[in-house]
């Protein structure tokens, strides 16, 4: 069964190695899925070759499911730094502090200035919101950032064209994903599409989700639009002071 697709946390836990796609009719439809389906198969391992880059990703969904992601990724070092906004970056969003070192992820939470009419310093003070916390993960920073893998089953993967993406020039690819119903919770079919540069490289991947939950009236729609430059730069992430365990 596939697992379900990122929300604003859940993002960062999606996928981790493609898989080729199968041809339904033509060996020339054979031929060109096969080809798009390798290329998009090893772009996560092209991008994670490059050393690091910065990224941005914006998910857009109803209520708190709307965040905008930026930071840097050390593949090499297996390192990663991001700021979360809950909605639109700005002085009155609610920010989300993340770095992970290894297997280590350290989080803080900050409030805007006024959150329900309190000052900061008091609610932080009084909940403890300003610290570092720590916990554990087996997922890779490549993984969480390029969003790229486990893809179950048979899916077509198609050749879409050439884009030019802020100067930058990339390939369009598209893959099929399939309705599925995951414990109440029906996913319509969709497609990721993913553009990748001259040497492989995930540049761009994009994709929206629409569901139905058992239950419930009317559909939710989810996007996730993920954006990758700065190649190879340096980076080079901090351990936070004095972190706390974070208690489940």
């Amino acid at each position: 069964m596939r697992a379900p697709l990122p929300r604003v946390r859940r993002s960062e836990y999606r996928w981790s190695v493609l898989v080729a796609a199968t041809c339904a009719v033509g060996l020339a439809s054979c031929a060109t899925s096969a080809s798009s389906a390798r290329a998009v198969e090893a772009s996560l391992g092209r991008t994670e070759a490059a050393g690091s880059a910065h990224f941005v990703r914006v998910n857009t969904g109803p209520g708190s499911a709307g965040s905008t992601m930026e930071g840097w990724v050390n593949f090499a070092r297996s390192e990663l730094s991001m700021v979360t906004y809950s909605g639109a970056p700005s002085s009155s969003t609610a920010v989300e502090d993340v770095r992970q070192v290894g297997s280590d992820v350290y989080d803080q939470f900050l409030l805007p200035p006024r959150e329900n009419g309190a000052e900061r310093g008091g609610v932080l003070g009084y909940l403890g919101l300003s610290r570092w916390y720590v916990r554990h993960t087996s997922q890779p920073v490549g993984a969480q950032v390029l969003l790229l893998g486990a893809l179950s089953g048979a899916h077509k993967v198609s050749l879409v064209g050439r884009a030019n993406l802020s100067g930058v020039g990339t390939t369009e690819y598209q893959v099929a994903m399939p309705a599925e119903d995951l414990s109440g919770t029906k996913l319509k079919p969709f497609t990721v599409d993913v553009w990748l540069d001259h040497r492989g490289r995930v540049r761009r991947s994009s994709f929206t989700e629409v569901e139905t939950i058992r239950g419930r009236s009317g559909k939710i729609r989810f996007s996730t639009l993920t954006t990758l430059s700065d190649f190879g730069a340096p980076v080079h992430v901090a351990v936070p002071p004095q972190p706390e365990a974070l208690r489940r």
